[in-house]
């Protein structure tokens, strides 16, 4: 008898035992899957950066804890949709809001103007394709705005 786990062995069992498919197939099955819904998916996304600007809109008459933390929690849902379908930029830019966003509840500071940026580079992103170069400098200066805020 193996000196093995009993789990161990019988994940070795499952492992080696003929069947099943490849990794290669299982990524073209997911693939496949992944194209019956992105339709679907994209659209949350424009739904998704629709409420984020309202939101936006609404946090000009000056800061609302509440409205933020629902600003704060589309613009996860955000990051994790782009993750799925691919894009990487608006995700990035999502996450900086977050970063943001965290950071001025942290401090208890709030700056509409740097809220604003990061809204303009969502909606941009949003609407055009930049080339990574560009995409690089976006992020960057997100990230020199996520920075002024001081840091809890």
């Amino acid at each position: 008898m193996s000196n093995l786990p009993l789990h161990t062995r019988r994940l070795s069992g499952l492992v080696n035992r003929p069947g099943g498919i490849t990794v290669s197939e299982a990524v073209v099955a997911a693939e496949a899957n992944l194209a019956t819904i992105r339709v679907r998916g994209l659209d949350e996304i424009t739904s998704t950066l629709a409420k984020i600007q309202t939101i936006g809109e609404a946090l000009r008459a000056g800061p609302n804890p509440v409205k933020q933390t629902e600003l704060y929690d589309l613009s996860n849902i955000l990051v994790g949709v782009c993750g799925v379908f691919g894009m990487g930029g608006l995700g990035e830019v999502a996450f900086s809001l977050c970063s943001l966003l965290d950071r001025m509840r942290e401090a208890g500071v709030w700056s509409m103007p740097s809220v604003q940026t990061h809204l303009d580079s969502l909606r941009l992103l949003h609407s055009a394709t930049l080339e990574p170069a560009a995409m690089a400098a976006v992020t960057a200066a997100l990230r020199q705005v996520v920075e002024r805020v001081p840091a809890a």
